[in-house]
């Protein structure tokens, strides 16, 4: 039976409290900003290293939906990240609420998609994201799914890096979804999952080897 103390809390100040009430924040994205608060604010600091399977390991979510979560609130603008390929990255609240972007209704509309596709444990989004070139049409003539798409872990990061090139408004044509299954095909499934997680947590269009460096070393811009 649970038995909270009053002496052990999270502080921080009712103006960010009364901000975070203003904006909608749903499903895992959510959880994700509550573990942040929770290692930063709940141990007294502005920022902390917080490693995927911290998140996973506090929120009970698998990690490509840890990893969708934190590419949210980056939309939000309600964090800010250091990038850090040892450990973790290192985590911050951007306290200056009148910079948060609330999402338009065009992007809830298509998470609502999205959070749909995978509780079906389908392959891709809905034809009203995708057109008639896309790779689920392909799929189906052939009759059989590539093997990575047999896994439910891949499909549902695979789902989250469509979303990202959603919205960076990036054609999902037949061939830029082939070659990208295609790449990956050449790896395990346990490592072209940790390569969607890439691109899908630096926001890029496409699918890159692990670890890759980019301009000025931030590793959050596009290659």
């Amino acid at each position: 039976m649970a038995n909270p103390q009053p002496d052990k809390y999270t502080k921080f100040s009712n103006e960010l409290l009364e901000a975070l009430a203003r904006i909608r924040i749903s499903g895992e994205a959510r959880q994700v900003l509550d573990v942040i608060f929770r290692k930063t604010y709940g141990f007294h600091k502005k920022e902390d290293q917080i490693s995927l399977s911290q998140f996973a390991l506090s929120t009970g979510l698998v990690r490509p939906l840890v990893v969708r979560g934190v590419s949210k609130l980056i939309t939000l603008n309600i964090i800010i990240i250091k990038k850090d390929n040892t450990f973790g990255n290192i985590y911050r609240i951007n306290k200056d609420f009148d910079t948060w972007k609330p999402l338009s209704k065009k992007i809830r509309g298509v998470s609502k998609k999205i959070i749909s596709v995978i509780k079906k444990d389908n392959l891709l989004l809905s034809k009203k994201i995708h057109t008639k070139d896309s790779i689920k049409d392909t799929i189906q003539k052939k009759e059989k799914l590539p093997t990575h798409l047999q896994t439910n872990s891949f499909r549902t990061i695979w789902a989250a890096w469509i979303e990202v090139r959603n919205k960076m408004r990036v054609p999902n044509t037949k061939k830029s979804l082939e070659l990208a299954l295609s790449k990956l095909g050449k790896y395990s499934v346990e490592t072209a999952i940790k390569m969607v997680e890439q691109s899908v947590e630096r926001g890029w269009r496409g699918i890159f080897d692990l670890n890759t460096k980019t301009k000025g070393g931030t590793g959050w811009k596009q290659p």
